[in-house]
């Protein structure tokens, strides 16, 4: 079978597909394929001669068809390679989950994240993913972070800021000093109404450990309350 034979044939199937049908078989046609439909297309338009305006419509309608199965294959491609840049980007590891507790003498307990409420874990997790799950950059920062959690556990700067600042100038220090790192929780946390967390090692595991509100601000509010975490 020749190019022009085999061309004929794509183009004689393409037409009997319905809209659908065309964009499933399009979205894996080579380029090259389109180009030579296109091609066969112009040559039938110059051996047609232009004696009605119905002929000048069935010619439009054939370009019309085929510059819309290149326009879809132009938008498969873009959404492929976008689709392609997401899966190739590494994955946050899920990690575990500790609260730093006051009890009523000042000192600190940690307690297993699996302690709260499920209400309570639903949404502390919701406002945490918010922070580094709202774009694809963000996402990749974050999923670096936790691929190697180690390297951050002694930066002067949470999670939080970590992923939204690109660059050690753009990350925020502690307002309340480094003699109260990742003991309570920075302000621009607080401000966002996101739960302020740290990389630490626990028990001999990478995890992150989520920090409370100052005492002003959470008032008397118990350890198993939202509002022990966030605004």
């Amino acid at each position: 079978m020749n190019a022009n034979t085999d061309t004929d044939g794509l183009l004689k199937a393409l037409r009997k597909l319905d809209e659908t049908g065309r964009g499933l078989f399009v979205e894996y046609l080579p380029t090259e394929k389109v180009k030579d439909v296109l091609l066969l297309l112009l040559r039938e338009r110059d051996a047609m001669p232009d004696t009605s305006e119905s002929s000048a419509q069935v010619v439009v309608k054939k370009e019309q068809d085929i510059i819309d199965i290149a326009s879809e294959i132009e938008e498969a491609e873009a959404e492929t390679n976008d689709q392609r840049e997401v899966d190739e980007a590494p994955k946050p590891l899920d990690m575990s989950m500790y609260l730093h507790v006051l009890d009523n003498s000042g000192q600190v307990t940690l307690k297993n994240f699996g302690y709260l409420s499920l209400f309570v874990q639903t949404e502390l997790k919701r406002r945490f993913e918010g922070t580094w799950a709202m774009n694809i950059a963000r996402t990749q920062r974050y999923a670096m972070f936790t691929l190697t959690p180690e390297r951050y556990m002694t930066e002067p700067y949470c999670i939080r800021n970590l992923v939204i600042g690109t660059t050690r100038r753009e990350r925020r220090r502690y307002i309340q000093g480094d003699d109260e790192l990742k003991e309570r929780p920075d302000y621009g946390c607080i401000d966002a109404r996101k739960p302020c967390a740290h990389f630490i090692r626990y028990q001999g595991r990478c995890v992150i450990l989520l920090v409370p509100l100052p005492e002003a601000v959470r008032r008397s509010m118990d350890w198993r309350e939202i509002g022990y975490w966030v605004l």
